[in-house]
């Protein structure tokens, strides 16, 4: 029996050896670079070294994203991803995968829970720590402006990837140390500073429900609630936003040029606030003071 035993123990050690060491790492590559870039063929995907890892996980070298055509171009690019698979998930018919993942000086930390009955439907738990937005281009691909600072918070999210739009889920975010690039320069400002933005949103059906939206800087501080209709192109989503703007004293007094702007809103504003509303599509914002 002893014997028995221990053959049996050196089969399973035989056979952990010959997966790590034999295991097709390129063809697993290459798989994955083709599920990803299915999703969009505008975007080109290229992923390194896929190695399973003891007791049950799953490591992947880096993830780096690029335009089809134009890999020069970095957008993202993910290293030291971990996938590991939740055992207890799929002892209630639950296909679910816990990850963590560095990006840009910062971490991505969750979870991944698929139904067996309803393969296309995802439920994502998302963590983010004091990732660097100003490395890579992403966000300038999404939003046409170049994005400063370091973010965390977290987003869950339910739905199916297909159509990504249309699930539901919510966001709780925070931004310090930010800068916004203006798209064209205002009164000699080429940029603003982020220097503290929180967010808290839900999404329904391809409506995000902005529920909080609180920034400070040094020009002004400002706040603002309402809605953006999402599209499939990120700049053609419409706004629906009210909020308030308060301009710094210290801000204006070094900078008397806004000051006399400001005279021209001077009956409009309320305790030393501006009221506004935004409307338009994010890549042509519309305001209007109130």
């Amino acid at each position: 029996m002893r014997n028995l035993l221990g053959y049996i123990l050196y089969g399973l050690a035989v056979t952990a050896f010959l997966l790590y060491y034999r295991f097709p790492s390129d063809m697993a590559a290459s798989y994955l670079e083709a599920a990803i870039a299915g999703i969009d063929p505008g975007y080109a995907v290229e992923v390194e070294a896929i190695k399973p890892w003891p007791p049950a996980t799953v490591r992947i070298g880096s993830v780096e994203f690029s335009r089809a055509g134009d890999a020069a171009i970095q957008l993202l690019r993910a290293e030291r991803i971990r996938l590991t698979p939740d055992l207890m998930a799929l002892l209630r018919g639950k296909v679910a995968v816990d990850f963590s993942l560095a990006l840009f000086d910062g971490s991505l930390t969750g979870s991944l829970q698929f139904d067996r009955e309803n393969p296309g439907l995802l439920q994502a738990a998302v963590e983010l720590r004091d990732i660097e937005l100003g490395q890579g281009t992403l966000l300038r691909e999404l939003t046409g402006r170049a994005v400063q600072g370091r973010l965390s918070g977290t987003i869950n999210y339910s739905g199916e990837p297909a159509t990504l739009l249309t699930g539901s889920g919510a966001m709780d975010l925070h931004l310090s140390e930010g800068r916004l690039d203006l798209t064209q320069s205002l009164l000699g400002l080429e940029a603003v500073d982020l220097r503290e933005v929180r967010v808290a949103a839900e999404l329904n059906k391809g409506v995000l429900q902005l529920s909080t939206f609180e920034h400070m800087g040094r020009e002004a501080r400002s706040s603002a609630t309402g809605t953006v209709r999402l599209q499939k192109n990120l700049l053609d989503s419409r706004l629906a936003l009210r909020g308030t703007l308060e301009p710094a004293p210290d801000f204006l007094a070094e900078n008397p040029e806004f000051g006399q702007a400001l005279n021209l809103f001077r009956q409009q504003m309320k305790q030393g606030r501006l009221a506004f509303d935004i409307s338009g599509t994010v890549g042509v914002p519309r305001w209007k003071i109130l």
